[in-house]
């Protein structure tokens, strides 16, 4: 699944749900270090006239797409194909069900930078 981040905070998925479903919530960078990521899947919210507004379309949502991930930052070293060093920002952490003091994590995620400006 490919997921759009924006500047405003806010995010959606640009593709691998096919065109009839989108996911949207919102996201922040935490910690002393700014070094942890959450993010949080929406399903209702006030519609498009509303700025900063988000919510998720589709047929086929339910209650299981609204899920929390809270990740930490590591950046990692690859190798482009001109053999020049590159930074690329990883996320791994945990899916979260649930809001407020007590979420249960239901499982593991990665999530890898990719970037438009990369020359192949």
């Amino acid at each position: 699944m490919e997921i759009e981040l924006c500047h405003n905070m806010t995010f959606a998925t640009v593709g691998g749900l096919g065109s009839a479903n989108v996911l949207r919530g919102k996201w922040r960078i935490m910690g002393e270090k700014k070094d942890h990521f959450w993010m949080q899947v929406s399903r209702f919210g006030f519609g498009r006239s509303v700025s900063g507004s988000v919510f998720s379309e589709g047929m086929g949502l339910t209650q299981d797409d609204e899920k929390g991930f809270w990740g930490e930052i590591q950046k990692i070293m690859t190798k482009s194909n001109s053999d020049e060093e590159d930074n690329t920002i990883e996320i791994e952490g945990l899916i979260m069900d649930g809001y407020g003091l007590e979420p249960t994590s239901t499982g593991r995620f990665k999530m890898r930078e990719i970037r438009n400006d990369r020359k192949p």
